[in-house]
């Protein structure tokens, strides 16, 4: 009896467990940018309890904010999945491709490197970066109709 209690609360805590493993990477909003511009850059680890966050060299870029720190937890019908992450503002000091090297971190045991992120710094106008043309929409509220 004793036993059948052990296995069946360790079924459930791994059953409540499985599936999710731990995760560490890089990621920008943007791959390509204007020299004098910014870019987001943020370090992501899910599922897993970090410490000890190192993160790598900025060079070729300016630190303008950072390290921002978010977290969040969600629990839905039993599963359980949270992440934290590491966010820098940065501005290139020179064109080209620059290399933002990877970061690491510690969960639980285990050392973790995220990906390097290759950032494109270009110089010249918006209209280079973008292929899109600007549009200009105007919107005008009713008084007479509802929906």
């Amino acid at each position: 009896m004793r036993i059948s209690l052990f296995l069946l609360v360790y079924f459930l805590f791994l059953g409540t467990s499985s599936g999710q493993g731990v995760r560490f990477y890089a990621k920008s909003d943007a791959s390509k940018i204007l020299q004098n511009s910014y870019v987001t850059v943020e370090f992501v680890l899910e599922n897993g309890e970090g410490r000890s966050f190192k993160a790598p060299n900025f060079d070729g870029f300016t630190i303008i904010s950072g390290p921002s720190r978010s977290s969040s937890f969600s629990s839905v019908n039993g599963a359980i999945s949270k992440s934290m992450s590491f966010g820098y503002t940065l501005r290139p000091g020179k064109s080209g491709k620059l290399v933002i090297d990877r970061a690491q971190i510690i969960s639980g045991n285990q050392r973790l490197y995220s990906d390097p992120i290759i950032i494109e710094v270009v110089q010249g106008s918006e209209k280079e970066i973008s292929e899109q043309e600007e549009i200009f929409v105007q919107a005008t509220l009713s008084d007479s109709l509802a929906y």
